[in-house]
């Protein structure tokens, strides 16, 4: 989850600073109008602007998923997390303490988002990783509110090749080698923990005339 968290964070960065360099003043994202001037700082240290054509007053984070948004940037990103691995959006409003309204407008912006930044999560179609990291998934919102998964994470290139959402079992660890089968001994090495069932899913997914990739322990 760290990883898809610090993708989409960076991602909001990123659409900050190509403003930046575009534009040292950003256009009034209300009326459009160029008339715009720096307007000083929020508590965050955020830096806002006014628009003095139709006096509104905006920050640098328009345009990205944590713009005017009363919940805060973790949520968001746990929220985002949840809709692309395929959690329902009528289940999230008691996690979050929000409508499905809400959630749906953040959610719409997360699309458009993934439109834009297509470079941070579709893969070449020649594309073979040398090396996949499986990671576990854990998250816990508010309270009982939990579940388990496996994410398969390209370090050398920072692709998020794969992930599954279940139980912590191998019924749902298979799921994912299923997926990752396609790289059939093309695959130098795998990175895992120290959860008992990967070997066996190794060998059989990912292994090809006896030979199979080399395997390193996550710390």
């Amino acid at each position: 989850m760290e990883d898809f968290i610090s993708l989409v964070d960076g991602m909001q960065k990123d659409i900050i600073k190509l403003k930046e360099v575009e534009e040292d003043i950003p256009r009034c994202p209300y009326c459009n109008s160029s008339d715009v001037v720096k307007y000083g700082f929020q508590r965050n240290r955020i830096q806002r602007y006014r628009c003095n054509t139709c006096r509104k007053i905006f920050n640098q984070r328009y345009g990205t998923l944590f713009y005017k948004r009363r919940l805060d940037d973790e949520e968001i990103l746990k929220m985002a997390y949840l809709f692309l691995t395929g959690y329902p959006i009528s289940n999230m409003p008691p996690l979050f303490d929000t409508t499905e309204s809400t959630i749906r407008g953040i959610l719409k912006q997360v699309i458009l988002q993934f439109q834009k930044f297509k470079d941070y999560t579709l893969i070449p179609s020649d594309y073979i990783p040398e090396v996949i990291e499986i990671d576990e998934i854990y998250i816990k919102l508010q309270g009982k509110k939990k579940f388990y998964g496996w994410l398969a994470y390209d370090p050398k290139n920072k692709f998020i090749i794969d992930f599954v959402i279940g139980k912590r079992d191998d019924e749902t660890l298979e799921q994912l080698f299923k997926k990752l089968k396609r790289f059939r001994g093309k695959v130098k090495m795998v990175l895992i923990d120290g959860y008992q069932g990967y070997e066996k899913f190794i060998t059989k997914y990912l292994s090809v005339k006896g030979s199979k990739p080399i395997t390193g322990v996550i710390n």
